[in-house]
């Protein structure tokens, strides 16, 4: 991923404007660990006017790193016969594995299956998965097998 790419993503996982206190929209402390920040520990995310969201080194090195693994990852899935072919690929194995330690020292939520909506563990096969939301993309996982549980659908009345 290029430089570009990695902030607009990071700029993605800042919570919503609402969600934030005035500090986290003006930058004096990180938008996700809430740390301090000094003028040369800080890392400008983008934004615009008076949102000027700002993390620490720490959580835009591991955020980063989350996002870099994850794009060799599905650059990988894309362009591999195995994988295409939902076959078991080692590499493909140890991205995944990678990837899910360096979100979890990210400090994030365990992954879930965009297609049924349950946590997956470490060791569950499954891959990344872009796809085009109503108002950004949707970058999330998959399982490669049958999903074990189908989400629960309303009855219509």
């Amino acid at each position: 991923m290029t430089e570009a790419e990695i902030t607009s993503v990071l700029l993605l996982e800042v919570p919503p404007g609402l969600a934030l206190t005035a500090e986290q929209v003006t930058g004096t402390v990180c938008v996700w660990c809430v740390a301090p920040l000094t003028d040369d520990a800080r890392v400008d995310l983008g934004g615009r006017g008076t949102f000027r969201p700002h993390s620490c080194a720490r959580c835009h090195q591991a955020l980063t790193d989350m996002h870099t693994i994850r794009a060799q990852w599905y650059e990988h899935c894309e362009s591999c016969e195995t994988c295409q072919a939902d076959a078991r690929c080692v590499y493909a194995d140890v991205l995944r594995l990678h990837y899910a330690e360096v979100r979890r020292t990210a400090g994030r939520q365990p992954m879930t299956c965009l297609s049924c909506g349950q946590e997956m563990t470490w060791a569950e096969r499954c891959r990344p998965v872009n796809a085009i939301g109503f108002s950004r993309p949707l970058r999330g996982f998959a399982h490669i097998v049958a999903c074990p549980q189908p989400k629960l659908r309303r009855a219509s009345a």
